[in-house]
């Protein structure tokens, strides 16, 4: 991170705020980079990376759940095939 950044942050280390000044409480505190170890910015790749996986958690879950839907005598009803 360049220099002319950091008057917009306080640094959190082991869950406890490090304030040098009472005019730093409140500002905005990185809990995580995302770079690279060739120090390219990663955060892309991130966020596209959780999207894959929350959705595919969802379409799991969805599938589970038409599933047990059809099962039960009292809720197959509800799914049209």
């Amino acid at each position: 991170m360049d220099n002319k950044h950091t008057e917009d942050y306080v640094l959190v280390l082991e869950g406890r705020t490090e304030v040098q000044n009472a005019s730093e409480v409140g500002k905005l505190s990185i809990i995580s980079e995302f770079l690279n170890e060739d120090g390219s910015d990663s955060l892309s790749e991130t966020i596209e990376a959780n999207y894959k996986r929350v959705k595919q958690e969802i379409l799991s879950l969805v599938e589970s759940e038409i599933e047990r839907i059809k099962n039960d005598a009292k809720l197959k009803h509800l799914i049209k095939e």
